[in-house]
This record gives structure tokens, C-alpha cells and sequence, in this order.
């Protein structure tokens, strides 16, 4: 038999699974807690679990991760920065905004003065003070197209002259015209290359000890494989590999031809949509957190939602809300350091309602004490943590600041993952409702006692409060995400409030009955496959209150892990048809051609998009036979009065093989 081994780290934990690869099944799994201050911990522990003789026969490692999804939902990685050439400040003031190039001291501009490599020195000698605490570099260009990335390039010669960081050209990431998304693909690249290569080298590490030597290969955002070599360059491309990876391993173990895909973790939930028994895809850029990229991958709405997502309060009004951040929860933080629950027990003593999160805690994740470019306030704070977490009021102290004040002086720390808290989290609540009991209860209840008095709840009030803003944000955004595919005009603009308003009405109407005068439901006939650890708390309801069915999958648990050994190749080509004078233009790597009729049109540009689907996904190592899938489009826009305007066609090859191992 031939075996593959997939394994998946993400945020909260990390899954290795042995899976015969002929038969297309799962022989073994195995879950390990993911330790973020080294990962090969959990890696080798995730892998101890299985046949180590089975896993040592495998012949491929196949990989996914969504520690670069996490990094962009927090907004942590690598002091990296940009250098746009030729690019008009006042157009990224203006939109960079919306693509995450929202921080103007990590961009600098230089002139197009083509490539002359004595200008590209001084220019480089002359911003040595920000060039020299970057570590990483993006250089886009605006007219690349133009010039063949020409200014790019000798940019990027007088960089890696004088400074030994990695640098990644907008070139090498995509040919996408919009400057600004390739402007924030290369500045992602560079804040996430040392995320990937930790998890790569941890990798390596557990391999090594375990004797294991059969190649690597990482998911791409698009649901496809890539070599380690081009992962540890582009590492943007595994932004949504985990998700990607969740909608591969769920199609592995259930034979749906039109679901949902919700994938529950720590940090985040993904949402994937499968029609025709094929993962739908993005042609314009994939979006996660605040970062909208020029990388293609599946259409995922990636949300910061999951099962360690922290449980506050609003300073001012004292309102509750679940946070994007993820934080230890508190029952996992006190097995591990059990002076948290004292420090608890001794806030419920001696408790006062507090705007500030006393019941929070810092522990330090990397050690920087000895690192210059960081600031005395920060590395003394860090030496400090060395001796075990810290209250957040007591973090203060040591500091010598307010309270009211810290979060301004750990904002770097926390941003780069250097330190991370712990606090209330879904967990905890699911340890109080009795439906998780793995960790400490009594820090649980002791944390969210503090939380419910502080703004005048009971414990189980709390409790039922977060298990409903759960459930009403998984069926918000699974809604909100079919409203796009079926409405793609409304992804333009998003949801306006009046929209957005009658969907939490739905939500309320499904959970407490019709209104006085009127009812109110959103109906879906797609399945929802639920995967993830938690996942089976929260989505049935969410599946009844969408009039549908909800499936968890009995892999659910470690599904990503599948969906990392069981990808085939896959390779997508769209050819646009425009209408044009009574006619359709098609605009192809042939050229530009009008044809009178639609259908004509259609069957015309066929053969184009499947012989360059098929020959891409043939380059990416698939083998014949492959299968084609032919997907056609129309993309209507609604007119003011009512109407439907008729604006193009997208005629879509998808070419789909196993993987050539030998």
C-alpha cells in the first residue's frame, strides 16, 4: 500500500493523520496541543500518536497551517516593510486603506530612475535609518508591466548588497495590475516569511528525531500543493491554506455537491462554499483580516471567531463582546501555571468592578531581552516574563505606568506575537456548560464570575450570552456570504445597514418566534459541514435556524490534516467574455475576437480555457488522466429601476488530478 502523512498546525492544536492514498482513506489520526513557544513539541507529539513504522513508509509529507491566516486576522508578524517605485503617495493615502497598507512609516517611495545601479546605492544609503530595523523587504513597482519589473529588480540588487534580509519582488507574487494589492501581497510576504519558516524548520526538527525522509509539500490558498523551497519564499501563498485544507478534507470524507464548509478553530472560523462538487474560487485576490492581496485562492470568509476567541467588555458602556484576538483561555493557563487561579480566587476576595481587564494575564511567547531594536520598556518587560505570567494590573506596576495606559506600551509585543494573554474565552464558557472538560473549571468559573459582575450579569447569563453571539455571528457571516454569491454587486459595497439589520432580525425570529406583526427567515439549500473541534456546539442551530441540514463529519477533528494528504492538483483558467455593439468580445491570450451570439462565444473560448487549465495543472505535478470541469457565469448588475444589466460572462476550466509521486 502507498501512504501519505498529513499533518495540520494550527493556532490551538495540531493533527497528523496516515492516509492510504490509493483508497483514498484515513488509516490513523491523532491531535497534540500546538505549542507556540516551540512548535516541534506539538508536531512530534501530534506524530507519537501514530504507527511511527507506517508513517516512516509514507511517501510525501503533505502540509497546511493556518498560523499565516492567524497572523493576518491579529495582525502579528515580522517588522517588514515596502518600498513602492513610482507609486503616487496620495493613491495609496487614498486606497491603500482598504488593502491593509494603512501604516505610512512601513512605506517608502522612490522615483522611477530606471535601473542605473549608482542611483539604487545612494538611494539605499540614503534611507539607511529605514532600511536598517526592516526584517523584510516588499519592492512593487508601478509600471511593471511596462518595464518587465526592471526597477524591481536592481531595487532589490542594492538591498541585498548592504542588508541580509529577505527581500520579495510584487514580479515574483503575481501579475495583478492593481499596484496597491501587489503593494500589500509584498508587504505580507515579508511579515509572514518568518512564521512559515518556524513552522517549516519545526518540521524539519520533528522529522529528523523521528527518522523520517520522505519529501515535503505545502497547500496553497487555492486548495493545491507547492514545494517547501517555494513556500519559504512565498509564504503569502499559505495565507488560507489551513481553510483550503479544511474544504479538501471535508470533500475527502462526505460526497456533498453543495454545502457550506464551516471550519471552527482557536483563533479563527473559515466558511468555504463547494457547488457542483468543486470548492468555489476568488479570481480578484484573496481578503483575510484587513490585508486584501493579489493572491488566488478558494472564496473563504475568514473571520477572527474561535474557540479561543476572548470574552470582554466595553471600557466605557460595559457592553460584552467576543474580540477578533485570541488569548489562552484561563482553564488551559491554569494547568500550566496554577498561580493564575490563585491570583483569580484573590480578585473574587477582593473583587471591584474595574473598566480594565484585571482578569487578564501576559506570558511571554519569544524572548527579544537581548534584541536592540527593541525599546528598554519593552525588553525589561520581557526579561520579567521569564518568571511566569503577569496580571494585567501588576504588568503596570512593574512598568511603572497606569493601567489605563499599558496597552500602548505592549502594543508592539503583542502585534509581533512576542508576548500573548491569557483571559476569558469561549473555551472557558464551554467548560462551565459542561460540553468541553479538559482543563481547569474552576479558573473558568472563577474568570467569568469576574467578567459577569463587572457588568452586572449571573455566570449563566454570561454563558448563554456568548453561546448565542456565537451561533448569531457564524449565521450572519454564512448568510452574508451567500447573499455575495448570489448578489456578487452587493461585495462591491458590503451589506448596507438596512441589509445587515434584517439579517439579525432573521437570527432573533429563528431563536424566539415570529414578530408581532410579520416574519422573518433566510433559507439556504446548501448542507453546512461543520468541522473543527467545537464546531458541533454552535452549528445545528445555526443549520436549523437556515432551514438546513448540518453534517459533522467524524474526521471533523482533525479534517485539515486530511485535506493536506488528500489534495489533488488543481488548476483553474477564466476567459472573460464583454459585451460589445450587439456582440460578445472575448479577449484571450489569442487576441481579441467579436462573436455575435453568447452561446457562440462560449463554445469558442472553451478550448482555450481547458488547454490552459490542463497545462498548468500538469506543470504542478498532477497526472493524467485529469478531469475537467467547465463552469459558466453570467454577471448581472442591478440597474436603478429594478432591472438586471448584463455586464460579462466568466467561462471557467478547472483541470483536476492526483498528485505524481514517483
Amino acid at each position: 500500500m502507498r501512504y501519505g502523512v498529513g499533518i495540520d498546525t494550527g493556532g490551538t492544536y495540531t493533527d497528523a493523520v496516515i492516509y492510504e492514498i490509493e483508497n483514498r482513506k484515513v488509516i490513523a489520526s491523532n491531535k497534540a496541543q500546538t505549542t507556540r513557544d516551540d512548535l516541534t513539541v506539538g508536531i512530534l507529539n501530534a506524530l507519537d500518536g501514530l504507527d511511527i513504522g507506517l508513517v516512516r513508509q509514507a511517501e510525501v509529507i503533505c502540509l497546511s497551517t493556518t498560523l499565516a491566516t492567524n497572523a493576518c486576522v491579529e495582525n502579528r508578524g515580522a517588522r517588514a516593510k515596502l518600498l513602492f517605485i513610482g507609486v503616487d503617495p496620495k493613491a495609496v493615502a487614498w486606497a491603500g486603506g482598504a488593502a491593509g497598507l494603512d501604516d505610512p512609516e512601513l512605506i517608502l517611495y522612490a522615483p522611477e530612475e530606471g535601473t542605473d545601479a549608482a542611483f539604487w546605492d545612494a538611494f539605499v544609503a540614503e534611507h539607511e535609518e529605514w532600511f536598517a530595523d526592516a526584517q523584510g523587504l516588499g519592492i512593487v513597482e508601478l509600471n511593471v508591466d511596462r518595464t518587465h519589473a526592471a526597477y524591481e529588480k536592481a531595487a532589490r540588487k542594492a538591498v541585498q548588497a548592504k542588508y541580509k534580509m529577505p527581500v520579495i519582488c510584487g514580479y515574483e507574487l503575481s501579475n495583478e495590475i492593481n499596484s496597491i494589492k501587489r503593494g500589500a501581497s509584498a508587504l505580507l510576504n515579508g511579515r509572514l516569511i518568518p512564521v512559515l519558516g518556524e513552522f517549516l524548520e519545526a518540521i524539519h526538527t520533528a522529522m529528523e528525531e523521528r527518522k523520517i525522509k520522505a519529501p515535503i509539500a505545502i497547500m496553497r490558498s487555492d486548495g493545491t500543493l507547492m514545494s517547501e523551497r517555494f513556500t519559504g519564499e512565498h509564504p503569502v501563498e499559505t495565507i488560507l491554506c489551513g481553510p483550503a485544507a479544511s474544504v479538501v478534507g471535508s470533500s475527502a470524507v462526505l460526497d456533498e455537491q453543495n454545502a457550506v464548509i464551516v471550519d471552527m478553530g482557536g483563533t479563527t472560523t473559515d466558511i468555504a462554499l463547494v457547488r457542483d462538487g468543486a470548492p468555489v474560487k476568488v479570481n480578484r485576490g484573496i481578503r483575510v483580516g484587513r490585508w486584501h492581496t493579489a493572491v488566488r485562492g478558494l472564496m473563504v470568509h475568514t473571520l477572527g471567531l474561535g474557540g479561543d476567541s476572548a470574552v470582554r467588555y466595553q471600557r466605557k458602556n460595559k457592553q460584552l463582546y467576543v474580540d477578533s484576538v485570541r488569548v489562552m483561555p484561563l482553564c488551559a493557563a491554569a494547568m500550566r501555571w496554577p498561580e493564575i487561579t490563585e491570583y483569580l480566587q484573590k480578585l473574587q476576595d477582593d473583587f471591584r468592578k474595574h473598566s480594565l481587564p484585571l482578569h487578564e494575564f501576559f506570558y511571554l511567547v519569544k524572548d527579544i531581552s537581548q534584541e536592540a531594536h527593541y525599546n528598554q520598556t519593552e525588553r525589561a518587560f520581557c526579561t520579567a516574563l521569564k518568571k511566569g505570567p503577569v496580571p494585567y494590573e501588576e504588568a503596570a506596576k512593574l512598568l511603572g505606568i497606569e493601567p489605563y495606559t499599558l496597552h500602548v506600551h505592549l502594543d508592539r509585543l503583542e502585534k509581533e506575537g512576542i508576548i500573548m494573554r491569557c483571559g476569558l474565552t469561549s473555551t472557558d464558557i464551554m467548560h462551565l456548560k459542561g460540553d468541553f472538560n479538559v482543563f481547569s473549571k474552576e479558573a473558568a468559573l472563577l474568570g467569568a464570575d469576574f467578567v459577569a459582575k463587572s457588568v452586572g450579569k449571573t455566570v449563566e447569563e454570561l454563558c448563554d450570552w456568548v453561546y448565542n453571539e456565537v451561533k448569531k455571528k457564524l449565521y450572519f457571516y454564512i448568510a452574508e456570504m451567500l447573499l455575495y454569491e448570489q448578489r456578487p454587486e452587493l461585495k462591491k459595497t458590503g451589506l448596507d445597514t438596512q441589509t445587515a439589520s434584517m439579517l439579525e432580525w432573521g437570527w432573533e425570529m429563528s431563536q424566539k418566534g415570529m414578530g408581532k406583526h410579520i416574519g422573518l427567515t433566510f433559507q439556504t439549500p446548501f448542507h453546512l459541514i461543520g468541522v473543527g473541534a467545537p464546531i458541533h456546539i454552535f452549528l445545528p442551530d445555526v443549520a436549523k435556524a437556515l432551514g438546513t441540514e448540518c453534517i459533522i463529519p467524524k474526521e471533523a477533528n482533525v479534517v485539515n490534516a486530511v485535506g493536506a494528504v488528500a489534495c489533488n492538483i488543481s488548476a483553474s483558467h477564466t476567459v472573460e467574455i464583454l459585451p460589445d455593439d450587439g456582440g460578445f468580445l472575448v479577449n484571450s491570450e489569442n487576441g481579441s475576437t467579436v462573436i455575435k451570439e453568447l452561446e457562440d462565444a462560449i463554445e469558442f473560448v472553451w478550448p482555450i480555457a481547458e488547454k490552459i487549465a490542463r497545462e498548468d495543472a500538469v506543470s504542478r505535478g498532477a497526472q493524467e488522466p485529469l478531469t475537467i470541469r467547465r463552469d459558466v457565469k453570467p454577471v448581472m448588475a442591478v440597474t436603478g429601476y429594478g432591472g438586471e444589466l448584463f455586464m460579462r460572462c466568466e467561462v471557467t476550466a478547472t483541470a483536476m488530478g492526483v498528485l505524481k509521486l514517483t
